[in-house]
Order: C-alpha cells, then structure tokens, then sequence
C-alpha cells in the first residue's frame, strides 16, 4: 500500500495484538419476541422464514431468514424493546436512513415491516459474516486490516455526506 510506511504497519500490528476482541454477546430473546424464532414465520406475508441467530445488540436483534417470494436468504433485524416508543422511533429513524443510502459499503435494506407490534428490516444476509467474529477467529494482516479500515471509513464518509452519524459503530 503506497503513503504506508514500514514501521506504521508494525505499529499496527503490535496494537492489533493489544487490542481485545470483544467477547460474543449474551444471546437472549426478550419474552414479547417468542415469534421471532427459527422456523417461524411472519403469518401476516409467509414471506419469511425465520432461521438461525446471526447476533443481537442494544437495539435489536439479528437472524437469517428465507425470503420465500424472492428466493434468497436475507437477514431480519428486529428491534429488541418494542414496548418503548423511543426506541421504536429510533429504529425507523435506522431504517429509513439505511433505505436512503446507496454505497457499496453499505447493506442495503429490502424492507421495513411489524410484526405483533415488533417493527423489523429485511436486509442483505452477507454470507461471510461480521467483521467481529472475524478479529475473534483470527488477526488480519496489516494490509488487510488497512482495507478493511479504508471501507469502513468511506462507508462513514458516505453516511457524514447525507447528514447521517453512525450512533452504534462496532465490528459486529
């Protein structure tokens, strides 16, 4: 990589191996979200097949899913708390921001639904999986570690250009 000198990828790699990775979240579904599980379906469409757990977080949580219209297996991230109205609001707000936006580092979102009153957001299934389990399962070498931060960085640039902030940012 040009403009990277040899000792900043040293000093990359020695923090990279200072650097803890962060430990895999408690998996938990809260008791109003027992129609979120695998095998499921949305009644309302039967469009989509709940499948396994991808991850979960402070808002929502994430699984594979089957999209039985479109043939393709997708993700569905559901918001965790609906009983909270801010953070319902917060998470349309995240839905319709992620439908504005076209950028190749971005996952692109099919659709936004509810379900029992638990809204969620169909979005692309990325086969390889988050960047978090892949800094758990083994560190990148400094040049792919550079890319994977030029991608990350240009995706944020690209959210900065359309008067977005990424409130949640983490490898997962």
């Amino acid at each position: 990589l040009s403009g990277v000198s040899e000792a900043q990828k040293r000093a990359f790699r020695i923090w990279l191996k200072q650097t803890p990775t962060p430990a895999e979240p408690a998996v938990t579904d809260p008791p109003d979200m027992s129609w979120f599980r695998e095998g499921a379906e949305i009644p309302e469409s039967r469009q989509f097949r709940i499948g396994t757990l991808i991850g979960t977080g402070g808002m929502g949580i994430v699984r594979k899913a089957f999209d039985s219209v479109l043939n393709r297996e997708i993700a569905i991230k559901v918001v965790r708390r609906s009983d909270d109205p801010r953070q319902v609001e917060r998470f349309l707000k995240e839905a319709q921001a992620a439908a504005s936006l076209n950028h190749e580092n971005d996952i692109p979102f099919y659709s936004f639904g509810n379900h029992l009153g638990a809204p969620y957001i169909a979005m692309e299934y990325m086969q390889e999986g988050d960047l978090g389990k892949s800094l758990r399962l083994q560190l990148p070498d400094v040049d792919q570690a550079i890319e994977w931060s030029r991608q990350i960085a240009a995706a944020l640039a690209h959210l900065h250009a359309n008067q977005i902030t990424h409130q949640d940012l983490k490898p997962s």
